[in-house]
Parts: C-alpha cells; structure tokens; sequence
C-alpha cells in the first residue's frame, strides 16, 4: 500500500473546514473501483474526500504504482487547476 501523501506534511482538513469549503463545492458520489480522472487529463475540479477512500496512482506499463492512499478530509487535484495544467497520475475510489 501508499503511504500518505505528502509524507512530511498534513493534506487533511478538519469537519469544520469541510464545512466552510462546502458552499463552494457540490457532491459527486464515486463507487468503489471508480475512476475519478486519469494521469493526463486536463485539470477541471480540486476535489475533497468527505468519506471513504481513494487510491493515488501512476500506471507503469503493465504494472500500478501506487503512490498513495488518501482519506476523508483529504484532498487532492489543486495542483494541476492551480497550474492550469493536466493530471500528473490517476485516482480511483477505494470505497463508496
């Protein structure tokens, strides 16, 4: 398994947070084993975990790397809308 990302730092919010960041946001229930984007795709949401699990991964050949697993309060995506840019791995739910 991943280990938490970043290693040297904290990516999670608190209840509160979630609930200040909520206003601006809408929900999109994802399923275990969903997609939720793939490395090099264009950059369109920064998305935050309200429950559940999601694995961060690089597909490598014929192999999965992961890199890490992410939880609620946790979010993921900012960097590639922040740059504008396209998706540097891939992210799949791991539970509801």
């Amino acid at each position: 398994m991943g280990q938490t990302y970043p290693p040297q730092a904290s990516r999670s919010l608190t209840a509160s947070d979630l609930l200040a960041v909520r206003p601006f946001t809408h929900a999109v229930p994802f399923n275990a084993g969903d997609l939720v984007f793939t490395e090099g795709d264009e950059a369109d949401y920064i998305y935050f975990i309200e429950s559940g699990r999601v694995s961060v991964f690089l597909n490598k050949f014929t192999s999965r790397q992961e890199l890490c697993v992410l939880a609620q309060g946790d979010y993921f995506g900012e960097m590639a809308v922040l740059n504008n840019g396209k998706r540097s791995a891939s992210v799949s739910a791991l539970e509801d």
